[in-house]
């Protein structure tokens, strides 16, 4: 080989290096949740399906895949009286029992750990798929238990636990019927606790228009809901409850992984998304 000729394949394979580490870098992978709604899951979807953008700039879906990592769920139900002093029990175990069905339907492996939350948060039952054993926990819950309710600090020790579970598919799904928190635990320390276990936060609940929209509840709620790629449903009777609590196990039934190219280099921001259906795609904390 000449020296020009060895300069030249040099060159050349510098250049296939430099090029495969742009690659590399330019193409991300996501674990996003497409909120499917209360009729089914969004099951089937290709890459043409989804519609990315990251501050305004339309990403390439390269691949969507459904996502078939275990999937792990505190749900966590209120059972304090709220301020109205109604309670909600036949209503609340319909929706409980609406959502374990709907999601062991899909998903015959998913665990799902059942709490019940007063002035604590107390286990009824460990993760389990067992359909029977969920059902008889939720037919042990009643609502109507004494005012104040310690619902952030549930969150928190439901991010601790669930946090263990197998890696990415993780959710805590909070369930509400208008009462007032009982602690003073502050906004950022809960979420981002939720965060660090790579957690995505529901919250469906029971809260009427005159509610106060400034406590440290309801910034978790809404804030936390948003920052870990859940979401948060309000509802102004419990008879909605059972409707609710299906889109949330559907979406969850609805999780894919997305290979996207982009021309930038760096963290991901600014990160939107809808189906071809117009459904919203929610990011969850796990990227690479």
């Amino acid at each position: 080989m000449t020296p020009r000729t060895l300069a030249i394949a040099v060159l050349a394979a510098m250049a296939a290096v430099t090029a495969h580490a742009w690659n590399g870098a330019a193409e991300k992978l996501a674990l996003v949740t497409v909120f499917a709604g209360q009729g089914k899951p969004a099951t089937g979807l290709v890459p043409a399906d989804f519609t990315i953008t990251e501050e305004k700039t339309k990403l390439d879906v390269i691949e969507a895949a459904p996502a078939k990592d275990p999937l792990s769920v505190v749900l966590l139900v209120d059972t304090a009286l709220p301020a109205d002093g109604a309670a909600a029990t036949p209503e609340m175990r319909r929706a409980l029992m609406t959502f374990i069905g709907t999601l062991l339907d899909g998903e015959p492996g998913a665990q799902i750990a059942l709490y019940q939350v007063s002035n604590a948060g107390l286990p009824v039952k460990d993760f389990t798929s067992s359909r029977a054993a969920l059902e008889a926990g939720i037919n042990a819950i009643a609502s109507g238990t004494p005012p104040g309710s310690s619902m952030l600090e549930a969150v928190r020790d439901a991010a601790k636990k669930v946090g263990e579970r197998p890696a990415p598919r993780r959710a805590i799904v909070a369930v509400g019927i208008g009462t007032a928190e009982g602690t003073a635990l502050q906004p950022k320390p809960v979420t981002d606790v939720v965060m660090q276990a790579g957690a995505t936060l529901w919250v469906v609940s029971v809260q009427g228009a005159a509610d106060s929209s400034l406590t440290n509840r309801d910034t978790v709620w809404t804030r936390g809901t948003e920052a870990t790629g859940g979401l948060r449903q309000n509802v102004v009777q419990a008879t909605r409850l059972e409707g609710s609590l299906r889109s949330v196990a559907n979406s969850l039934l609805s999780q894919y992984f997305l290979k996207m190219a982009r021309s930038a280099n760096g963290p991901m921001k600014g990160l939107k998304g809808q189906t071809a259906q117009g459904a919203q795609v929610l990011f969850t904390r796990w990227m690479r």
